[in-house]
């Protein structure tokens, strides 16, 4: 009788779309619901990250025992994260280095409905202060005097750096060199042997290399394919002559502690025509790599742990000037692939960068920027004249400062 009856009942058609249709619509209420609990834990997580990052600052900053450090992190952590997460934080630390790991629990908004309640969120800041390392710094300013950096820029850029050497004359073991660039550079007291066409007596401002030492750092006298090339007959776009770099200024400088030179030097120089950030890169390199003999060489090794290596790049335009490939190819895209390139590599060697993205406007520039940079907080982007002298005190500081230089490693 049971069984004659269900037979029946799954026969029967009657009211099965009402069914179908009362599911669907569930479903669709589920996944709405869903949308808008997990776009609310998304903006949480942002929330989450950007405390968590201000507590592992403090920690690192803070003086004292662990406990007294954590206490310090837990106080700006909660400080910053209000009352939308019932969240925590917990420190580890090293000798230079501190990670906060945060977590919290999420109440749902329409997800409980179904039975889910809370989401769990977490985030991680590990912060790199290399202050214990810092015995000596070395310090290659990588400075753009293309054309767009002229009345009011050019004022705030010498004041900027001005200030900036003066900070970093405060560590007491300090050496710079001066990398300004435009379409090429001049480095003066080069050794004609590392240049490919080089006349005795005149302005041998030099290009990029070719693939593989474009971006590699690289060089030999021994080797004429790792040399620098000057511009055929000292030619460069348009006509021009190397021989602006000299009259102009814009001369490359090797590391130095004479720092009241270094800040005379940034008084006169002037500029000239064109945007080459990647050689500047590849140049500012050298004057820190260990490996080049003569007035551009006596850097300190990369495995000597006393010496804090920094590159500061700052530009206020884009790539300009063509560059090589690995093919051979000659595009300003193949100098921008070679800026982050380079980048990269020195990164990996240790070399701390900071960059200075100023009144960039096209995305492919400003992502350049933004990747050479060896952490978020050490890219720095400014509109504004007024803000080129606030942007090198910031970096000076982060350099110099209170325990030394602290910035987000992951």
């Amino acid at each position: 009788m049971i069984n004659e009856i269900m037979r029946k009942f799954v026969k029967d058609k009657n009211g099965s779309i009402l069914v179908v249709g009362a599911v669907v619509l569930l479903l669709i209420i589920a996944a709405a619901a869903a949308a808008v609990d997990y776009s609310r834990s998304y903006r949480v997580k942002s929330m989450l990250q950007e405390a968590t990052d201000t507590a592992a600052l403090s920690a690192v900053a803070a003086t004292g025992t662990e406990k007294e450090r954590t206490a310090i992190g837990s106080k700006m952590f909660h400080a910053k994260s209000g009352d939308y997460c019932d969240g925590d934080v917990t420190f580890s630390f090293s000798v230079s280095q501190v990670t906060a790991t945060s977590s919290c629990n999420l109440d749902t908004t329409f997800m409980g409905i179904f039975g889910i309640h809370k989401l769990a969120i977490s985030a991680i800041t590990e912060v790199t202060n290399s202050s214990s390392s810092i015995g000596a710094i070395e310090v290659a300013l990588i400075l753009d005097y293309s054309n767009s950096m002229n009345n009011a820029r050019i004022t705030a850029l010498r004041a900027g750096t001005q200030l900036l050497v003066s900070l970093l004359e405060s560590a007491g073991d300090i050496r710079i060199s001066l990398v300004p660039f435009s379409e090429a550079i001049f480095p003066e007291a080069l050794p004609s042997s590392f240049i490919n066409g080089y006349s005795s007596g005149s302005v041998n401002c030099i290009m990029a290399r070719q693939h593989p030492y474009v971006v590699s750092g690289a060089v030999s006298a021994a080797d004429v394919s790792s040399h620098w090339e000057v511009p055929p007959g000292g030619k460069l776009g348009n006509g021009r002559n190397c021989s602006e770099y000299s009259s102009s200024h814009v001369i490359t400088r090797p590391l130095s502690n004479d720092l009241e030179a270094i800040k005379g030097y940034l008084s006169d120089i002037q500029t000239a025509k064109g945007t080459n950030i990647a050689l500047g890169l590849e140049f500012a390199w050298t004057t820190l790599s260990p490996d080049l003999i003569g007035p551009f060489g006596g850097a300190a090794k990369y495995t000597d742990k006393s010496v804090t290596k920094h590159v500061v790049l700052f530009t206020d335009g884009g790539q300009s000037t063509k560059g090589y490939s690995k093919t051979g190819g000659f595009h300003v895209n193949f100098a921008r692939n070679n800026s982050v390139t380079l980048c990269g590599a020195m990164k990996k060697l240790g070399i701390i960068i900071h960059t200075v993205a100023f009144d960039v406007y096209k995305m492919k520039d400003r992502d350049v920027m933004k990747s050479c940079a060896t952490s978020p907080s050490l890219f720095h982007e400014g509109s504004q004249v007024a803000e080129i002298q606030e942007i090198f005190n910031e970096i000076g500081n982060n350099i110099t400062g209170g325990k030394g230089p602290m910035y987000i490693s992951k």
